[in-house]
């Protein structure tokens, strides 16, 4: 197990490939893009249950913030070659719903809807 700090953003997603799981230990969180990012590589994620990430998460992987003990026993669960197979399809299945190409017409809609009404 290797923990690296921080990545340069022009090398995130070949950091990412080289992973065999995620683990975001985060104390506050809006969105948890990092997450995102690397469910969208077919990445098993896990995170705290912070911010909006138990919203996409897999319930499997989530831990309450500032406990070692359940993030040891997600890391645990990780150890097994298939549930990191399932937590992957879920990872990749689950990030479909932040495309681009789904969310911009979503974003139109609610900005027309808010104009609509002023």
């Amino acid at each position: 197990m290797k923990f690296y700090g921080s990545v340069p953003h022009d090398k995130i997603f070949d950091w990412y490939s080289q992973l065999d799981a995620y683990i975001q230990p985060s104390l506050t969180e809006s969105l948890g893009r990092s997450v995102i990012e690397a469910m969208s590589m077919g990445i098993p994620a896990a995170c705290s249950r912070v911010g909006g990430m138990p919203e996409y998460s897999s319930e499997n992987l989530q831990f309450s913030a500032k406990s070692v003990s359940e993030i040891c026993e997600v890391m645990k669960k990780l150890l097994s070659p298939e549930v990191r197979e399932r937590e992957a399809a879920y990872s990749l299945k689950k990030a479909q719903e932040f495309r681009k190409s789904r969310l911009d017409p979503l974003r139109d809609k609610f900005y027309m809807d808010f104009i609509n009404q002023i």
